[in-house]
This record gives C-alpha cells, structure tokens and sequence, in this order.
C-alpha cells in the first residue's frame, strides 16, 4: 500500500508531458549513470538516484529542474569553473525570491492605477449599462447643440456645402 500511494498521489500527465518526462530522463541517464560516467562525483551520483525517484514520480517540473542543474554543472566543470556551493545558490534563490515579491508589489500598483483598475468595472454588467447610458444622453444633447448651430447658421446665410 505505502509504495502504491505515491503513484495514487501524483498528478496525471498528457501524452507530451510523458514523453517530455522519457527525454529528459534519458537524458539524465546519459549523463549521470555510473557504468556511462565511471569517474562520478558523489553529487552526481545523488543526482542520479534523485532522477530516478522524480522520473517514478512522475515529476516533469523537479526533473527539468534537476536536469538543468546537470547541464549547467557540466559547463562549469568543461570550463573549469568551481560550481556553486548549495548555500550560495539557497542565497542566489531567496535575493531572487524578494526580486519576485518586489515585481509583484509593482504589478499590484500598476493594476490599481488607471486604466488598469477598470478591468473588473468592464466586466460588471450593470456599469456598462450605466455608461452606455450616459453617453447615449451626452451623443442626444452634442446632437440638438449641433441641430440648433446648424439652425443657426443657416439664419445668418450660411449654406452647407458636401
């Protein structure tokens, strides 16, 4: 029963996420399992069981995720570039977080300010009503103020030409 529940639990993928899912982790397998990289760090080979337990369940995003990661270490180490320690990307991730809170009290602003905040208005049945209404009554009074200029124009001699 216990190892049935975390399949009962996980969310159903659509045909191309399933297959999304089969090639990144081939692709994962490719590049972390130990009889195709003899000479594997232990990271890499947590790497490559934390790819096998997220493939099992199902998990597309945390597989994406950890396959980036791979890539990305890859680079560094074809590079010879020191890879980041957990802690500083744990510190890269949260200065990220407060960017992303920081952009998101902006995107509130933005939509409480003008024209933004009338997007709940344009929805509201009886505001449109009303402000049909009212400029219906403003086109009918600019319509007779015409009339009567018109009126009047033609009293003083004014002829109009199309």
């Amino acid at each position: 029963m216990r190892r049935a529940q975390p399949i009962w639990d996980a969310k159903l993928l659509s045909a191309k996420d399933t297959q999304s899912l089969k090639m990144i982790y081939r692709e994962l397998v490719r590049l972390l399992h130990p009889d195709l990289n003899p000479d594997q760090t232990a990271v890499e080979r947590e790497w490559f069981q934390a790819a096998i337990t997220t493939y099992k369940a199902g998990q597309l995003q945390d597989l994406a995720l950890l396959l980036e990661i791979v890539q990305l270490n890859s680079q560094a180490a074809e590079q010879h570039e020191v890879v980041m320690p957990i802690e500083d990307l744990q510190e890269q991730g949260d200065h990220l977080a407060s960017k992303i809170d920081t952009l998101q009290a902006e995107i509130d602003h933005i939509m409480s300010s003008f024209p933004m905040y009338l997007a709940d208005a344009f929805q509201d049945d009886h505001y449109i009503t009303e402000q049909v209404l009212r400029i219906q009554q403003q086109t009918t009074r600019l319509m007779a103020k015409r009339s009567q200029l018109l009126t009047d124009l033609a009293q003083m001699g004014w002829v109009q030409h199309d």
